[in-house]
């Protein structure tokens, strides 16, 4: 056997490659030193903002040459502005398994214990070993199969396999087995090859665990050389904490409007839909403000016209960006398109990034990863990076208050309000593409068998999709796109045997949140936890607060109808207010304070069936999103709410004093050899954006 481990390091991440390589004709084995390697990250050039500039378009119109829209256009470094739906892609299959994919969120997850997953339906455990390394195994017992999911991960720092208790290094070997007849005997068991736990090679970066799309002898040596869809963008942020930003040359001091960005906390949960079921919906505009209805948008006033622009071209490797023209709600006000632009970018092999920009400089990045776990379902991972352009105005957009609440929620929070988005569209996604799939009829029940069965069951989807749908104007052209580029470069890599699971009509299964998320999520089982508890507390306080209040208050009633009864005569319900009046402050007191620890313990236990499931219903409204509309961050419009927490985050007065250092960068860069030969009757401000010599329009790395 032949057994490599490599640890990589680089400016922004630390890598960690385990691999096993099995020799079945030798007995010995021979281990490779360790070295050191460059795993560089994903950059997208040509997708990247960080590596966009922009510049004064050609296309302008005396009708509109006002408009910031026609004044800018973003270019990227490698691709030229194309209006063609699929551009030049050969017909190629991508090479699905031979890609990196973020598997868990490194801070949700107990780094005691070992952890199941799953990769185009293949069983993985995910563990810590004893040097502080993340190891990633296939979760197979090499002994009698038994998944190593289930075992512990001992004080030594080893994986112990709950069947036998044979225990696994973080390279794989086995390095005790307690049936063992003697010293000599487990030295010959453990040094066969067979012996050996299968290990992928995996590294952390960002936030997340990552692993190699398949296993076998040749997946280190190809892991390190296929870069990992990582975000530029998000290097050095964090949910808590601004990154680094870049210092004036002249005088040393922060620049205000490039001083780094936030990013809110990780989101993942397993959602009951497949990959391209996730993807066609997620680049689709359009659905937005009808889908997630009273989240981000109206149902009846939003919707709205709008067309795909190809920035990239489709490629197999690169997948395709356009842009919405114009960014219609709820990434703009309804009827008023020039204050802010989206571009929607598919990186194959399972990223999604929504860029959203104010035409003031303020920013969005969100990155979505759906991870294809199984036939019929993705692991969905997704967060948001933001910067602070200049100006106010960008507060009242609803696409940045959205985004700017999850910024200071605690990560449970943003966890717990995740389904409140996610489950308003999930059963139409979980029946459409089983819909789909069986040629246009609903079968309830009925598991999809595979056509063909060299193929995987859901190969034929993107035929069958096209002959079913009916697809007459532009906003559908990004669906239209994917489905190309699945038809040429798909379909995904599940074993032929698999079924597509059949529709599930117990909506309750759908809307389960505890086994999809909360199971695994340290963050939210800290936070039910503790609420458990508050409302336990609750509960006690509040009856004995009744408690209190009945027997003292039935004393003192006793009292005082005795001495009423016996002074004069008049009964107690003639004297009301003497009646009252002889009631002790203690128990209003009590009573005040019995109803309050009641109704904390009743709303927090309500609160706690978040953490196991969400229903949610087109045809009723619903109190939980109605609310969030109630308080503005639906709505475009200033909000109080969101006006604290951009001063909290960016300080007070954060929109002129972002707008001043612009503004002052503007005008140098107008001194600036670059500035004097630029275009004349544009403003040093507008030529400072346009020029892309500052990175007030793109979040530092």
């Amino acid at each position: 056997m032949v057994s490599a481990s490599s640890s990589i390091t680089t400016s922004s991440m630390s890598v960690s490659l385990s691999f096993r390589h099995k020799c079945f004709h030798k007995s010995r084995r021979h281990h490779a030193p360790r070295s050191q390697h460059y795993l560089p990250c994903r950059r997208y050039a040509s997708a990247s903002a960080s590596s966009s500039s922009f510049q004064t378009s050609s296309s302008s119109s005396s009708s509109s040459s006002g408009s910031w829209r026609t004044r800018v256009a973003i270019t990227d470094a490698d691709a030229t502005l194309d209006t063609s739906v699929i551009g030049e892609s050969p017909k190629v299959p991508y090479a699905f398994k031979k890609q990196w994919y973020p598997l868990v969120v490194l801070d949700m997850i107990n780094p005691d214990l070992p952890h199941a997953v799953s990769l185009f339906g293949e069983r993985l455990v995910v563990w810590k070993d004893g040097q502080g390394e993340w190891r990633v195994f296939e979760d197979r017992c090499p002994h009698r199969a038994a998944p190593l999911s289930e075992g512990r991960v001992e004080q030594d720092g080893t994986l112990m396999c709950a069947y036998h208790a044979w225990r696994f290094d973080g390279q794989g070997e086995c390095v005790s087995i307690p049936q063992s007849a003697d010293p000599e005997t487990q030295k010959r068991i453990v040094g066969n090859p067979r012996a050996c736990a299968t290990a992928r090679p995996s590294f952390v970066a960002q936030g997340l665990i990552w692993a190699w799309g398949e296993g076998g002898p040749d997946a280190l040596m190809e892991s390190m050389q296929v870069e990992a869809s990582l975000v530029p963008e998000m290097e050095g942020t964090g949910p808590s904490g601004v990154a680094p930003g870049e210092t004036d040359a002249e005088t040393g001091e922060p620049v205000p409007w490039n001083g780094g960005a936030y990013r809110n906390s990780w989101q993942c949960r397993d959602l009951p839909y497949g990959w391209a079921a996730f993807f066609e919906n997620a680049i689709d505009p359009a659905h937005a403000v009808v889908s997630h209805h009273a989240v981000v948008g109206d149902r009846y006033d939003d919707p709205a016209h709008f067309e795909c622009v190809t920035q990239r071209k489709m490629a197999a490797d690169t997948g395709f960006r356009c842009e919405v023209v114009p960014a219609v709600p709820p990434f703009n006000q309804p009827g008023d398109y020039d204050d802010a632009r989206v571009w929607y970018d598919f990186r194959p092999p399972c990223n999604l990034m929504i860029d959203w920009r104010h035409k003031e400089g303020s920013r969005l990045l969100t990155a979505h990863y759906a991870v294809p776990t199984k036939p019929g379902w993705i692991r969905h991972i997704v967060a948001t990076v933001a910067q602070r352009g200049g100006g106010d105005d960008v507060l009242s957009h609803r696409w940045w208050k959205l985004n700017l609440f999850t910024l200071t929620s605690p990560a449970w929070m943003t966890h717990v309000v995740g389904p409140t988005f996610l489950h308003q569209d999930m059963v139409l996604l979980h029946q459409q593409e089983k819909i789909v799939l069986s040629g246009g009829k609903f079968r309830d029940g009925v598991e999809i068998a595979p056509l063909n069965p060299d193929e995987a069951a859901e190969a034929p989807l993107p035929q069958m999709w096209k002959d079913l749908v009916y697809s007459p104007y532009p906003p559908d052209k990004m669906d239209i796109m994917f489905y190309q580029w699945v038809e040429k470069h798909g379909p995904l890599p599940y074993p032929p045997s698999m079924p597509f699971p059949a529709i599930e009509m117990d909506k309750a299964k759908l809307f389960d949140t505890r086994s999809v998320h909360t199971d695994y999520c340290t963050h939210c089982q800290g936070a039910e936890r503790n609420m458990k508890l508050g409302a336990t507390v609750s509960t006690v306080l509040s009856a004995a607060c009744a408690i209190v209040a009945l027997s003292i208050g039935s004393s003192s009633l006793y009292a005082h109808m005795s001495t009423v009864g016996a002074s004069s005569g008049v009964s107690v319900v003639d004297d009301i207010a003497g009646t009252v009046g002889a009631i002790p402050g203690i128990v209003w007191s009590s009573a005040y304070n019995a109803v309050t620890f009641g109704s904390l313990a009743y709303g927090l236990r309500i609160f706690l069936t978040l953490f196991e499931t969400y229903e949610y219903s087109h045809a009723e409204d619903n109190i939980v999103v109605e609310g969030m509309a109630s308080i503005g961050l639906a709505k475009d419009g200033p909000s109080l709410y969101i006006n604290a927490v951009d001063a909290f985050l960016f300080g007070p007065g954060s929109g002129k004093r972002i707008s001043d250092s612009m503004e002052k960068e503007g005008a140098r860069w107008e001194d600036s050899e670059e500035g004097q030969v630029a275009a004349s009757g544009v403003t040093a401000y507008e030529r400072m954006k346009h020029s892309g010599a500052t990175n007030a329009w793109r979040l530092k790395k």
